[in-house]
């Protein structure tokens, strides 16, 4: 497959405050502003689009929504792709993922989301719900390669709402943040404004979603990546294997029957 145009810097480790655990612990989520600096960023963005243009590279998500079919998700690429693994064990990002997890991350799950212009959005919805972690959440690390806000279709979430139940998304009506089975009140939610080397970190069963990209220029591309505590999880959705720790290293794990699904049909 293609090389990274560029080698890729790790970035640098950063623990975070007591102020930032107490947040997060309210929360569920936080941002590590700067997390990965800009030449990591446009090395990872060259290359992702490099793999598009070869087209017919493994991962490639089926999409039905016509623009969304112009540039397909790529899952799983660390499966295949060196510069994903190495991002997925990006240093910085497992040093973060240590402090809020309380626990040795384990990877499980890497994604990149091209969200070119028009763009359609996702469903409210909380991660572990596919990736069936127990009896501890997953967690996800959300690296914005493209500024993400609400002009191309940035990520909303619902603070606290990691500290309630799974809901299923699989059922409802249709509405400008796609398919879900219900609406949080907009007056609680949050936007979260990402600017290109950010990284949001949010709990597995924190409530999230974005609306569509309405921009006629810009993209909201992005490389998200979820984990599991080597300690705080047994078990993981059978999907997800093979599972990796920190050094790139293979990890067992109870596996659980059942084919991950995308939220509403779409995945975003």
């Amino acid at each position: 497959m293609a090389s990274a145009p560029n080698p890729l810097p790790t970035s640098a480790a950063s623990a975070l405050t007591t102020v930032e655990m107490a947040a997060y612990a309210r929360d569920g989520f936080h941002v590590a502003r700067g997390l990965v600096d800009p030449a990591r960023i446009d090395a990872l963005r060259a290359h992702f689009m490099a793999l598009h243009a070869l087209g017919g590279v493994p991962g490639r998500y089926d999409e039905s929504e016509r623009l969304l079919a112009q540039y397909p998700r790529m899952m799983q690429p660390h499966r295949w792709d060196d510069l994903a693994k190495r991002q997925m064990l990006d240093a910085g990002a497992i040093s973060v993922m240590r402090d809020l997890m309380q626990d040795e991350p384990v990877a499980v799950q890497s994604m990149f989301y091209y969200k070119q212009p028009g763009s359609e959005g996702q469903g409210f919805h909380q991660d572990n719900f596919y990736l069936k972690s127990r009896p501890s959440t997953c967690m996800a690390a959300w690296l914005a390669v493209d500024d993400a806000d609400a002009g191309n279709g940035g990520l909303y979430v619902l603070p606290g709402s990691h500290v309630g139940d799974i809901v299923c998304p699989e059922s409802g009506g249709v509405n400008e943040w796609g398919t879900i089975q219900w609406q949080p009140d907009p007056k609680k939610l949050v936007e979260v404004k990402l600017r290109s080397g950010d990284c949001l970190f949010f709990n597995g069963s924190l409530v999230h979603g974005s609306q569509k990209n309405e921009s006629t220029t810009r993209w909201r591309r992005s490389f998200i990546c979820h984990y599991i505590g080597r300690d705080r999880s047994d078990e993981v959705g059978e999907y997800y294997a093979p599972l990796f720790a920190t050094d790139g290293t293979p990890v067992t794990k109870r596996l659980v029957p059942g084919a991950a699904s995308p939220c509403g049909g779409r995945m975003l």
